[in-house]
């Protein structure tokens, strides 16, 4: 695999980096794994998902986890940001819970059609962010649920 993954990565500082049951402690001398780059490893580690929380003040850091994973809601949700970083994306995959919670969203973000105001029971939802500047103002965001 030549070229890494979409070439401007940042440089490997992350350590240690884990891929399957192969790690790469700080300091080591190795510079890949099954042919990919430490860059590319970190951009990897760095996309992989994480797990939100169910209720309440949820922050989406921008510098971290472009995949996000939220089990079945267990509240209403509050939605905040940081580290807001032009060019970042993050893609949340949202479940509905044992009722309709409500979500609140930062006043700034723009959503290309209605923001959500909550998610049916049981229902799958996509939230996907896209940030132009390095402010609130500057995220476009786009919500889907399943019919």
């Amino acid at each position: 695999m030549s070229g890494g993954m979409g070439g401007g990565a940042e440089p490997a500082s992350e350590f240690p980096i884990v891929l399957g049951d192969t790690t790469i402690a700080a300091g080591s001398t190795n510079t890949s794994i099954n042919e990919l780059t430490l860059t590319d490893l970190v951009r990897i580690q760095r996309e992989l998902g994480s797990t939100l929380g169910t209720t309440g003040t949820i922050d989406l850091d921008f510098i971290t986890h472009e995949l996000q994973l939220m089990p079945a809601m267990t509240g209403a949700v509050v939605f905040t940001g940081s580290n807001y970083l032009a060019g970042a994306t993050k893609t949340i995959r949202i479940i509905g819970g044992s009722s309709a919670y409500g979500f609140t969203f930062p006043t700034g973000w723009k959503f290309v059609n209605e923001a959500p105001t909550d998610l049916a029971i049981g229902k799958y939802a996509v939230l996907t962010l896209t940030n132009t500047t390095n402010l609130e103002g500057g995220v476009v965001a786009a919500y889907a649920v399943e019919a």
